[in-house]
């Protein structure tokens, strides 16, 4: 289900909700998925965030996760910041995990189908020893087939 409002001077938002079940035939556990998702723009600005679970049923991981962006654009240009967290827990394991990212995107539009951007990204597992850190560059066209 999704929905949209409009205001004055720019302004809009979205908010889309959606939920389902699913399960393999010769598995008796269902896994429930539902998320939320809303986002805000106004003017060159944004904001858009979601929130997401996944529950396996009986025995099964629980996963849930959010995510929120911040991001502009200026002429040709658009600037992204980004964190997100994802947190599982393994019923009657010690499987649990929690993982944080974040991220700066940086992109320049010479065209409507070609852009350069530069990005950085740092996530934190806490399953794992060490924090990975990327940097990004790169040149993206976009076909129409």
């Amino acid at each position: 289900t999704a929905g949209t409002c409009a205001a004055s001077g720019g302004t809009t938002c979205t908010i889309t909700v959606a939920a389902g079940s699913a399960a393999k035939p010769a598995d008796s556990n269902d896994t429930d998925v539902w998320g939320l998702r809303a986002k805000y723009n106004f003017g060159d600005f944004w904001v858009d965030a979601n929130y997401g679970n996944s529950d396996a049923g009986t025995g099964g991981a629980e996963v849930d996760g959010f995510a929120i962006e911040f991001g502009a654009t200026f002429d040709t240009n658009q600037v992204t910041i980004a964190y997100r967290n994802n947190e599982s827990d393994s019923a009657g394991t010690s499987k649990d995990a929690d993982v944080d990212d974040w991220a700066i995107n940086l992109r320049h539009f010479m065209s409507k189908t070609t852009r350069v951007f530069v990005e950085y990204r740092n996530t934190d597992d806490d399953s794992k020893a060490d924090e990975v850190d990327m940097f990004a560059v790169g040149l993206r066209h976009d076909w129409k087939l």
